[in-house]
This record gives structure tokens, sequence and C-alpha cells, in this order.
């Protein structure tokens, strides 16, 4: 006799892919895309029911050799400010094009720019490349919020205990009691941002897009599905199947906020605008094994 509960994840697996590509006979595109955003935004959980005040303010402007680094803080909800990396443009004033950057896991916003706690450009940029610093170069004005649960945005005992770690599975289980989830409030979080960015002067307000790496992706990419004020939108590092990624080995609770029917990023391709999305696949990840990369 098999006690063991496999075969019952395996077809609740099975069931939820079926359902993922059914699509009634008569549903156009613009059906498919509430749909799909409707059942998203069920799987992530409550958002605030009211917009805080962004309140946002510059703390310091530090010059490199090709563009700025602003030091921004702003609110996203009650209780919850956020410190933010924007990268300006030195060729001219703008208004630039602009870019809503989400950093994966590691030590947070600075990870984006390969910069150190001193804000001194790192030897070593690491996994992240210093990907926005590539597109400040490339002209686009670069917002990067610090995301939940990591750098300065841990919990405070967490913070204390690890300086390099993450407060995401402490953040995820006791968001779950609230009836919200940490992908959730990461996307919320996201679309604050876009408010943030829409503020500015110096940004194009029609030109804006996305760019998340790793686990950021799963935040851009959610919230340009439900945000369309962001245009294009470029995921590294992410797209896989569940059963190739995470329900083979331990990942971070952000990304179980989803299901096989919602949020597996091939099901989701029909819920993004007309500009869609940009993959990029990292398939020698051991997290994210070859041959099940979406």
């Amino acid at each position: 006799m098999n006690w063991t509960t496999d075969a019952f994840l395996g077809r609740l697996y099975a069931l939820a892919s079926e359902q993922r590509l059914q699509c009634g006979p008569d549903e156009t595109k613009e059906k498919v895309q509430g749909r799909l955003r409707g059942e998203l935004k069920r799987v992530l959980g409550a958002f605030p029911a009211e917009r805080q005040p962004l309140g946002a303010a510059v703390l310091e402007r530090i010059e490199y050799d090709d563009f700025i680094v602003e030091r921004v803080s702003y609110s996203t909800m009650e209780a919850m400010q956020v410190p933010v990396l924007v990268l300006v443009p030195k060729d001219g004033p703008g208004p630039w094009p602009a870019v809503l950057a989400c950093h994966g896991h590691g030590n947070g916003q600075l990870d984006a720019a390969g910069l150190g706690p001193d804000f001194r450009e790192l030897d070593d940029p690491g996994i992240h490349n210093r990907f926005a610093v590539q597109l400040v170069r490339q002209g686009l004005l670069v917002v990067v919020p610090e995301i939940m649960g990591f750098g300065e945005r841990r919990m405070a005992g967490e913070l204390k205990a690890n300086p390099h770690g993450s407060s995401c599975g402490m953040l995820a289980s006791q968001l779950l009691m609230y009836g919200r989830t940490l992908a959730g409030m990461r996307v919320y979080e996201a679309m604050r941002a876009v408010d943030y960015i829409e503020s500015r002067a110096d940004v194009l307000p029609a030109r804006v897009g996305a760019f998340g790496f790793s686990g950021g992706s799963l935040i851009a990419a959610f919230a340009s599905a439900l945000d369309e004020r962001l245009g294009a939108t470029v995921l590294c590092g992410w797209t896989n199947t569940f059963r190739g990624s995470i329900m083979a080995m331990h990942h971070c609770r952000q990304l179980y906020a989803g299901n096989a029917a919602a949020s597996r990023a091939a099901g989701m391709d029909r819920a993004y605008g007309p500009e869609g999305i940009i993959r990029g696949i990292g398939c020698s990840r051991p997290d994210l094994p070859g041959g099940t990369c979406a």
C-alpha cells in the first residue's frame, strides 16, 4: 500500500494545467485577459483598500561618471516606507523613458546596481550583473525599489541575526494570517512604484516598462499583467514549469502564491497588453533545471 501524497499532488497539477489551457469558444482576447487578471488578483490575496499618499522625498544625490543615483523614500501603504534608488542619465535633461527594475534574491536594491553599502561600485557585480546600470546607460531612467523582505526592509530581528539573509519566510507566513500574500504585497508595491514614476517631471509617462531578475521577474510579470501603464516587460532567469522548479526543491515562499492556472508564465501570456513580454531563460541555474524552462 502506498501511503504517500505524491499521486494526489500530481493529480492536482494535471487538473490545474488542463484548466489553464481551457478557453471558451466565444472568448475574445479582451475577455481572456479580464478572466486571467481576475484569477491572478484572487490568488495574490487582498490589496490595501486605499492608496496611501506617496510623500516622496529625495534623500541624497550621488554622481557617477555617466549617471546620477538619487536615494528616494516614499510610502506605499500605512506604516510602510520604501527606500528607492533612481538612476538618471547624465546626457541631457530628459524627459526619459523609464523602467521599473525589480531585483532578485540577495542584498536588495544595491545588487541591481552592483553597489556596496557605501555606494561604491563593487569589483564583482554578482549574478545581477549591474542590470540597472546597463539600463540607465541605454538612456532609461531606472527606478529600483527595495523589495519587501530584502536589504533594509527585512524584519528587525532577522536583520540583526543575519544581515545577508531575507525575511521572505516569516513575512509570507504572517501575511497569510491576514488574507494577504507576500507576492501580492510585492506586486502592489510595484504598482505604487509606477505611481511614483508617473509623478516625475523627467519621465515620459507613455513609455514606462519593467525589468525583472529572478524572483523580481515574478513581481514584474504580475504587475505588468495587472497594470496597463506598464508597457514592454523583460523577465530574466525566472520562467519555468512549477513541476521542474518550485515543486522540486526549496524556493522563496512568494513563488507559491499563484497556481498552475494563474501564475505559470506560459499561461499568463494572454493577460498582457499588446507590447507583451520578453523572456531571458536561465537554464544553467540549479533551481531552473534544463529541460523545464518555459
